[in-house]
C-alpha cells in the first residue's frame, strides 16, 4: 500500500512537471513567485516611484533657485522677498 502511494506521487509529480513544460512555464518561477519574488519586483517598482518623486522635487527646487539667482543678477540682492531669501538660505550649500 505504501509503495503504491509512493508510485502514484511520483507519477503525479512527473505529470505535473510535464504539463508545465508543455505550456512553456517554468515550475521554478511558480515556486519563487509564491515565496516572495513577486514582492521583490513590487518593491523595485515602489523604489523607482520614490526615486522619481525625489528627482522631480529636486528639479523643482533647482528651477526655483535658478529663477531667484536670475532675479539677483538682473535686479540685485535687495529685490528679493523675505521668502526668496529664506529659500536660498535653506538650500544653500555652505
Amino acid at each position: 500500500m505504501i509503495i503504491l502511494t509512493f508510485i502514484l506521487l511520483i507519477v503525479a509529480g512527473i505529470g505535473g512537471y510535464y504539463y508545465l513544460y508543455q505550456n512553456n512555464r517554468n515550475p521554478l518561477d511558480d515556486i519563487l513567485s509564491s515565496t516572495g519574488k513577486a514582492d521583490a519586483s513590487r518593491l523595485k517598482d515602489t523604489k523607482r516611484k520614490v526615486d522619481d518623486q525625489f528627482n522631480i522635487a529636486q528639479q523643482k527646487r533647482q528651477t526655483e533657485i535658478d529663477r531667484i539667482l536670475d532675479k539677483i543678477n538682473k535686479k540685485g540682492m535687495h529685490a528679493l522677498s523675505s521668502s526668496e531669501r529664506d529659500f536660498l538660505q535653506k538650500y544653500s550649500k555652505t
